[in-house]
């Protein structure tokens, strides 16, 4: 796992309006749901801050894509949870490597807060479990090793409260 983290001052953002408006740092979407806020400049600052925690963790890796601000886009789903929407360069990059990304932007007083995590996707994990459930015996290798075999990792998962069921 990764994580990515930022703070930015609402009050030193507000004396940065080129940035505000700026239309690589920010898509029109951003930028027309910000308007719609009671203080733009604070649902503007959540979101830089989620596009910097998210370019820090990708650096994290060993391999980084070559990514802007305009390579990832803020949305929000029904219930106002922030959703990370990969341009195709940084949705490429993710889908090699099975990750997904989280996201969570905070705002107090005159700054916001994001982190990003990064995790080996769940549809990795079930991709194991129904090889190992069609008797896969290649598994450890395919996975890098530090596992035994079907039966060591059935037992590991079982360990862990991970039953296939889980899982759906």
């Amino acid at each position: 796992m990764r994580i990515g983290c930022d703070v930015q001052s609402v009050a030193e953002l507000r004396g940065k309006p080129a940035l505000l408006g700026n239309r690589a740092v920010f898509s029109a979407d951003e930028r027309a749901y910000c308007e719609r806020k009671r203080d733009r400049v604070a649902s503007l600052a959540g979101l830089l801050c989620a596009k910097e925690a998210l370019l820090k963790s990708v650096y994290g890796f060993a391999d980084p894509p070559a990514l802007t601000y305009r390579d990832l886009e803020i949305d929000h789903a029904v219930d106002g949870r922030p959703v990370v929407r990969p341009g195709a360069r940084l949705a490429g990059w993710l889908a090699g490597r099975a990750l997904a990304i989280d996201v969570s932007i905070s705002h107090s007083g005159d700054y916001a807060n994001a982190d990003k995590y990064f995790e080996r996707a769940l549809k990795e994990l079930e991709g194991i479990v129904n090889r190992l459930e069609r008797g896969d015996v290649e598994l450890e290798e395919s996975i890098g090793g530090g596992c035994v075999g079907p039966r060591h990792l059935r037992l590991h998962l079982a360990q862990r409260g991970l039953a296939h069921r889980a899982l759906e």
